[in-house]
């Protein structure tokens, strides 16, 4: 029954992946160990047949064919679970490894004893006569003969000897492979068979070739009991190899057909021998009246065995979906896993690490789009990145293709291009293309299996799946990095605003015999209008000024302009002075297009005279009597020129006189058909709404000025600052 297991074993390995070489070699061993207890089976009935029935010693020469099961142990040990370097470089070395056992078939179909090769030729009479110079060539004879024939005498403990060194061979280079594989699954199917190989060797060793080796006596019954105890334990490893790790890539369904097909054999064994042995301990004890046992068997095998058979296969199933682990799961999950990742750097090792793991691939590389190409990581043997560029014959290669191209078809297209070369270098196989929504966001590339079989559709089609999963990945954490830099943007905007905030005025300065009212509306987050007030010594310091540019440069070069100017209008009374030195500073640490309009103007309590300095600002415009003018006077504007020198004007003011302060975001507003609302319609507005109250003024202003432009918001800051004489 072991034996026919192990041919069972075989006949599924060969039948799953004949194409592959190594399952070729396993199933040929696995058919070469069935051998073994076949053999064993039939030597014990020859023993036990009547004298004559057949010809043992013809058998027992037969049976020599199971010696070949050591070599292809070994070469077994060369080829899984990678192929060995000497087998690369000598494919055919492996032959060599066949001829000690046909020669010890040969040795037994022809020679009997050591007698035969001895009395070939008669050395002593060899040469007699001639020349002393021949004699070497008949010891070299005699010798041969005499060595030939202690072979044929000693060939069992000799042959024992080899089988021997084929087996230390075999575990040292499975260990040495085991300690190599890198692969958590390869590691597990390998340690597993190297523990079944141990084990049966080690007892069929105990049982059979130390005992020749040394001439040991052994009941015979107690060397075949161990081994069919090594067959079985040895067949027991590779079968939960291919249940459990999936050895050799036998498929699901494959894998619970033999344990069905197996176990059902066993249980069906089990019965005929219960019923053999139950047969005939009745007909022993009840002679003829010991016939209703058949028919008691018999209504068992209708009544229960057919239910006994529905649940093993029910507890078959049970153990397959709770045990067995398969690429399928694994692969399902890493599909829901992928969507879940914003890394590229995880996503890229967990789809690497679960490919090679579950699939047993050899090399698993993703590839990622980027502005300069698609990039993959560094590579260790390469010690770069590998990068395609977008207009390169790979990526054009892989335009207009579906969800796979072979390595071959892709060189059709391509040629033996530089980028082709490099593909080809990183040993891949299959290419899939990560396109989604008409755009490649890389690639996935996988080289052949450990196992070197070929890809079956399904698996090729799990991997498509997968592909189309990661470029939808992808193209996730894209969304997500531009929503990070938009909310890290909105962050530092939001610090700026508030540090902007800060530089302004939090309230107008107050004092009975001025009013003031403000208002600064920026277009985006940050604008670039600035306006302040200094008290100083009693006098009132009024400044206005537009930055050029807008947002966080513009606030830089506002946060300066701020700085600089308070520093020097706290210390000095001359606007013309204070504008110099804030125009040189500005000068010094500013770009040429960096520039600044600049209105500051110190208005004296006593006289009433505002001095002020006006370098290239809107004109202020003042409301005296129902009559609105212009307070002309300008020079250059901020940040042009080193060591300008600022003129001052002055300015006679009268109780009652308004004073508009803005900035050009206010005159050049426009509306749908480009018609700026221009100073112009700002004097009109004045001479109409001129004697409201500062703050009442400044928000009708304001919103006379939006419904013109008819949007909710205008296209540029604003800023109104109102002056009031009391």
């Amino acid at each position: 029954m072991a034996g026919t297991f192990l041919f069972l074993l075989g006949w599924l390995v060969f039948r799953e992946n004949q194409r592959q070489f190594v399952s070729r070699i396993f199933s040929v061993l696995l058919f070469l160990g069935a051998a073994g207890p076949v053999f064993a089976a039939f030597s014990l009935l020859l023993k036990s047949a009547p004298s004559g029935f057949a010809d043992a010693k013809a058998f027992e020469t037969i049976a020599l064919c199971w010696d070949f099961f050591f070599p292809q142990l070994f070469l077994f040990s060369l080829v899984f679970p990678v192929r060995s370097k000497i087998l690369k470089s000598f494919p055919r070395l492996y032959t060599l490894f066949y001829l000690p056992p046909a020669f010890h078939l040969l040795i037994a179909l022809f020679l009997t004893t050591g007698d035969d090769i001895r009395t070939i030729v008669d050395t002593a009479s060899l040469f007699e006569g001639h020349s002393v110079l021949l004699e070497p060539i008949r010891l070299l004879l005699a010798w041969g003969l005499k060595a030939g024939g202690f072979l044929v005498d000693y060939r069992e403990q000799y042959f024992a000897l080899v089988n021997i060194l084929f087996i230390a061979a075999t575990i040292t280079v499975m260990n040495v492979n085991y300690n190599n594989t890198i692969s958590v699954q390869l590691r597990k199917q390998v340690r597993l068979i190297l523990w079944g190989i141990r084990v049966s060797t080690g007892l069929y060793a105990v049982g059979f070739l130390i005992p020749t080796l040394f001439l040991l006596d052994i009941n015979e019954w107690q060397s075949y009991a161990l081994l069919t105890i090594g067959v079985v334990l040895g067949t027991g490893a590779i079968a939960w190899a291919i249940i459990k790790h999936q050895f050799l890539n036998i498929q699901f369904i494959i894998r619970r057909g033999f344990i069905v097909s197996a176990a059902s054999g066993m249980l069906v064994g089990l019965y005929l021998l219960i019923y053999s042995e139950t047969k005939h301990l009745a007909t022993q004890a009840l002679g003829e009246n010991a016939k209703f046992i058949e028919a008691f068997f018999l209504m068992i095998a209708v009544i229960a065995f057919q239910p006994l058979l529905n649940l093993l296969e029910y507890l078959v199933d049970q153990i397959l979906s709770k045990r067995l682990g398969n690429y399928r799961e694994d692969l399902q999950k890493l599909n829901k896993d992928v969507l879940t990742f914003l890394d590229q750097k995880r996503l890229r090792e967990k789809v690497v690490n679960s490919l090679t793991e579950s699939m047993l691939i050899e090399v698993v590389h993703l590839f990622i789009s980027t502005k300069q190409g698609i990039v993959s990581p560094v590579m260790a043997k390469e010690k770069r990145s590998i990068v395609f560029a977008l207009d390169g014959d790979i990526v054009r290669g892989l335009a207009g293709e579906g969800n796979l191209i072979f390595l071959n078809d892709l060189q059709q297209q391509c040629g033996d291009s530089d980028e082709f070369i490099a593909l080809k270098r990183i040993r891949s196989k299959v290419i899939f293309p990560l396109h989604h929504r008409d755009k490649l966001q890389g690639m996935l590339v996988v080289g052949q299996k450990i196992t070197t079989s070929n890809y079956s559709l399904e698996e090729l089609g799990l991997l498509s799946l997968l592909a189309d999963h990661i470029a939808l990945s992808l193209e996730n954490m894209q969304l997500y990095q531009e929503m990070l830099r938009k909310e890290s943007i909105e962050k530092e905007l939001s610090v700026s605003r508030e540090i902007q905030r800060l530089l302004l005025p939090e309230v107008p300065p107050k004092c009975d015999w001025y009013e003031i009212s403000a208002l600064n509306i920026a277009s985006q987050e940050i604008g670039g209008d600035y306006y302040d007030f200094i008290q100083r010594e009693g006098k009132l310091g009024i400044a206005i000024g537009d930055v050029a540019g807008k947002g966080i440069p513009g606030a830089i070069l506002m946060s300066n302009l701020q700085a600089v100017f308070r520093a020097h209008a706290m210390q000095n009374d001359s606007p013309g002075a204070v504008v110099q030195h804030v125009n040189n500073h500005i000068v010094a640490s500013s770009s040429a297009e960096k520039f600044v309009t600049f209105f500051y103007g110190m208005l004296d309590p006593d006289s009433l005279i505002l001095t002020f300095t006006n370098a290239g600002h809107n004109f202020p415009m003042l409301y005296r009597e129902n009559k609105v003018e212009f307070i002309k006077g300008a020079d250059l504007i901020i940040g042009v020129r080193a060591d300008f020198e600022y003129t001052e004007t002055r300015l006679q003011l009268k109780r009652g006189d308004v004073v508009l302060f803005y900035t050009d975001g206010l005159s050049e507003t426009h509306n749908e058909a480009g018609t700026f609302f221009g100073e112009e319609g700002l004097k009109e507005f004045i001479l109409a709404n001129g004697e409201l109250s500062l703050d009442s003024l400044r928000d009708l202003l304001y919103s006379h000025v939006t419904q013109f432009s008819n949007t909710r918001s205008l296209s540029d800051d604003v800023t109104i600052v109102l002056l009031r004489i009391l």
